[in-house]
């Protein structure tokens, strides 16, 4: 990952963080009922070869579905919860990045980039044209790309230890 990558997604982590957010508040995983339709209407694709004495298909989901359905709802549960996490911590990342940003350079690019403001109104509010905006955002973004370098390089020192 860069700088310029987090900077163009960061609207659509905020906006994803939110829905995981809600998700994971209001989990109530997958209902027995809705396991089991989906297990009902279930129909493989490969060739059909019975493995086990168990030959009538309700009774085969009668006899699984609790445990199951535990596991979808645990799988699921860890799934979402990944999900926040990873995009907390790009979020922090970023947010953290621009702060050490050098000069008066935090500041507009946290109104940019984490505010959403506009060129224009950035303009407006610093009193620079519009050449500047683009170079300091530049400028940001060579400076938070030495950092994402740095955060991949150790990353990968992790994974490989």
């Amino acid at each position: 990952m860069n700088a310029e990558y987090a900077f163009n997604n960061y609207k659509n982590w905020v906006v994803r963080k939110n829905i995981l957010y809600v998700q994971l508040k209001n989990f109530v995983g997958i209902t027995e009922r809705e396991y089991i339709e989906s297990l009902t209407f279930f129909q493989p694709q490969d060739e059909r070869v019975q493995t086990s004495g168990i030959s009538d298909k309700t009774s085969k989901i009668a006899l699984n579905y609790k445990d199951k359905l535990k596991n979808e709802n645990e799988d699921l549960l860890k799934y979402l919860s990944e999900e926040y996490r990873l995009i907390c911590r790009e979020m922090d990342f970023l947010e953290y990045g621009i702060s050490t940003l050098s000069g008066y350079m935090p500041s507009l690019i946290n109104d940019m980039v984490v505010k959403g403001m506009k060129w224009d109104e950035l303009m407006a509010k610093y009193h620079i044209s519009h050449s500047m905006v683009a170079k300091y955002r530049r400028k940001a973004i060579k400076e938070l790309d030495v950092l994402y370098s740095e955060r991949n390089r150790l990353d990968i020192e992790y994974m490989l230890s």
